[in-house]
């Protein structure tokens, strides 16, 4: 493996970390009169980005967190658990991703098995947004806060978690079948 891909290997999941606990420090940053005005829209895109990167981590982060928080009925700690656990996950499911594309690299069957699983979570993922989207249903969470984008968001996080499997599984063939093209991660 060549140097500065191990290096970005290594990088990555740590930034994608650092992506949640900045979408987490401009959230914490819009309940600020100066930032009110500002933050909602700050926060929606980082949030976002984060969550179209980290799709898995941020659903069983804010999974866990309702979880807790609805035995609990405290706002603030579902708050701090949800992007705690997030950037938890976050580092893990991006190691992940950095093994499965080694193994991928080495057996034909498991990029072929990648490919499909990332085809069919984009396909559901998509068939899961355009029902949520188009939806006339406003999903509440625990502390009945009406968010329209809620399920819809998280869809379109399951197309991209599609997209980046099914990335790996090409970029590791296209590795591993053409040794001028250079080493996979």
């Amino acid at each position: 493996m060549m140097a500065w891909r191990r290096k970005l290997a290594i990088a990555v999941p740590w930034l994608n970390c650092a992506l949640v606990l900045s979408a987490w420090a401009v959230g914490e940053l819009g309940d600020e009169s100066y930032f009110g005005a500002h933050a909602p829209d700050t926060f929606s895109y980082l949030e976002w980005s984060a969550m179209a990167l980290n799709g898995p981590s941020a659903f069983l982060a804010g999974l866990g967190a309702r979880s807790v928080s609805s035995v609990v009925h405290n706002r603030d700690l579902a708050w701090y658990l949800e992007y705690g656990l997030w950037a938890v996950l976050a580092v893990g499911q991006w190691h992940g991703y950095v093994r499965l594309a080694g193994w991928s690299r080495q057996h034909r069957r498991l990029r072929f098995s990648l490919g499909l699983v990332g085809v069919m979570l984009v396909l559901v993922g998509l068939a899961w947004f355009t029902r949520t989207t188009f939806a006339s249903t406003c999903t509440g969470d625990f502390v009945g806060y009406c968010d329209p984008y809620f399920w819809p968001v998280r869809a379109a996080c399951l197309a991209c978690t599609g997209f980046i499997i099914g990335g790996i599984a090409t970029h590791t063939a296209v590795a591993a079948d053409n040794p001028a093209a250079g080493t996979s991660v």
